[in-house]
């Protein structure tokens, strides 16, 4: 794989391993470029980064086919209530992202059981995969 045609992350180079998968993620929109010049491979994702890309992919993915979700016209049950996490604030730019996730079972409403959801933390491989399944899950079933 190639990263030619985007090649603007100076630390991203041709012959890195993961270089066509960041490539893809970019043209795809599934990762953004909130540093044009830095992808930072080595650092480690937070919650709502991986949240963000799992959800992203999974739309695109929906779009390929020509399928929609309609989660409001109320086939698709409820899954909790909206949280309030005292770590999320009406204003961020990713509450709606968390609470939509929430609504629907994408994540647990309470995962630390002390009504915070800890956005900025890093996620385990564990955590990504429950929560792209549950995701993909949800997906394969309300799609229309």
């Amino acid at each position: 794989m190639s990263n030619s045609g985007w090649d603007h992350y100076s630390d991203v180079g041709d012959s890195d391993w993961f270089a066509g998968y960041v490539g893809g993620a970019v043209e795809h929109g599934v990762i953004g470029a909130e540093d044009t010049s830095h992808f930072r491979p080595n650092e480690k994702a937070t919650r709502v980064e991986s949240l963000e890309m799992v959800l992203t992919a999974a739309s695109l993915g929906l779009l390929e086919t020509g399928k929609t979700i309609d989660p409001y016209g109320g086939e698709i049950p409820v899954a909790a209530e909206a949280p309030n996490f005292s770590d999320v604030g009406a204003y961020d730019s990713y509450a709606s992202l968390i609470e939509d996730s929430v609504v629907f079972g994408f994540i647990h409403p309470d995962p630390y059981g002390d009504n915070t959801f800890r956005p900025n933390n890093p996620i385990t491989r564990a955590e990504v995969s429950k929560i792209t399944v549950v995701v993909q899950d949800f997906f394969d079933e309300y799609a229309e």
